[in-house]
């Protein structure tokens, strides 16, 4: 495990203490990495259950209003994914539209 690994190989810093905070709260979440494709598009990819997701968030240029969003990867779990985006879209709410993707791929509903 990377985490055992960080932890026997380094002395106790305040920066390993960070750095081991953020791989252990990058392996919690699921989160892999993430991606800018332009000034208002980013994707973000997460491990979650065995499945690689990706959450595209596009925003209004110059407002930082969420304008759209897009999921790659969940499969048979796309059944009324759109009306979920939509409303989390319609309230300017991309982290709860992360959230609600997530619990429905780790939950599988």
């Amino acid at each position: 495990m990377l985490l055992v690994s960080i932890v026997k190989d380094q002395p106790l810093t305040s920066l390993s203490r960070l750095t081991r905070s953020l791989v252990l709260h990058r392996a919690l979440h699921g989160f892999e990495a993430w991606q800018a494709n332009s000034d208002n598009e980013v994707i973000f990819t997460y491990n979650i259950a065995g499945r690689r997701v990706n959450v595209t968030l596009i925003f209004h240029p110059d407002t930082r209003r969420l304008l759209s969003g897009q999921v790659d990867g969940l499969g048979d779990l796309d059944d009324g994914l759109q009306d979920v985006i939509d409303s989390h879209v319609n309230g300017n709410n991309p982290q709860a539209l992360v959230a609600a993707i997530k619990a429905r791929a780790w939950h599988g509903t």
